[in-house]
């Protein structure tokens, strides 16, 4: 297993810098005599396959340690399954048939970068019961009616519940009318000193809406509340009972 496990890290990492040499994404002024890491500008080549964050020498690197660690430790099921499927010598065809949620482009040098499909931005189709902004009185002090909106708990570790994330974003348009922008500092703690899970889904939800004015925020819990009753949502924030 450890002798696998090494074959696969070293497998990955030449193969992305033959990637970019296939390709054509080579530093300028490189020769062909020239060894790989010299020649192969693996940043280029991430960079159009829309990862910007970190080098692909980097990734490479990350990517095959992680995959070092997880068949060592965990992935013998992994490891079994990698050797079947001949895969074990190409890290990019394991990368996309493995890990990642869409097929990657060809790459091609001087292409514009690729922007996953999660990354962008879709407009929302609204197909469930919208209310006017008018109601925001109303259906602000109704949204926690126990008797009317049963929302469901979650269970956190140390016994902890929070309620489902639909809940937390009324709850935050409503502190954007009242408050203002959230505090720049998120909470992380409660007064018994358990991690704050309520206080943080508040926050990110709240900090979402930074910048939006009274009304701004106002339509948007009412959107929101409309949302979170939705025949798709309505089984994932309340009880039947």
């Amino acid at each position: 297993m450890l002798l696998f496990s090494l074959s696969l890290f070293l497998f990955c990492y030449r193969d992305v810098r033959e990637t970019c040499v296939k390709y054509g994404f080579l530093y300028a002024n490189s020769k062909s005599s020239e060894p790989l890491a010299r020649r192969a500008d693996s940043v280029a080549l991430f960079r159009v396959l829309g990862c910007t964050c970190v080098s692909f020498s980097f990734a490479s690197f990350f990517f095959s340690f992680f995959l070092f660690f997880y068949t060592c430790v965990l992935s013998l099921s992994l490891s079994l399954f990698l050797v079947r499927s001949n895969k074990t010598s190409r890290s990019l065809s394991t990368f996309k048939s493995a890990w990642a949620s869409e097929k990657l482009p060809t790459p091609r040098v001087g292409m514009e970068p690729h922007v996953l499909e999660k990354n962008k931005e879709h407009k929302e189709e609204i197909t469930w019961k919208t209310y006017d902004v008018a109601e925001y009185d109303r259906l602000s002090a109704s949204y926690e009616d126990p008797k009317t909106m049963k929302w469901k708990l979650i269970p956190k570790p140390g016994g902890q519940a929070i309620k489902s994330e639909d809940y937390y974003t009324l709850a935050a348009c409503i502190k954007q009318v009242e408050e203002g922008d959230a505090p720049k500092d998120q909470p992380l703690w409660t007064d018994n000193g358990s991690v704050d899970y309520a206080g943080r889904a508040l926050f990110q939800e709240w900090n979402k809406l930074k910048g939006k004015t009274k009304d701004e925020a106002k339509q948007a819990f009412v959107h929101a509340y409309g949302k979170a009753l939705s025949e798709q949502r309505f089984s994932l924030n309340f009880r039947k009972y």
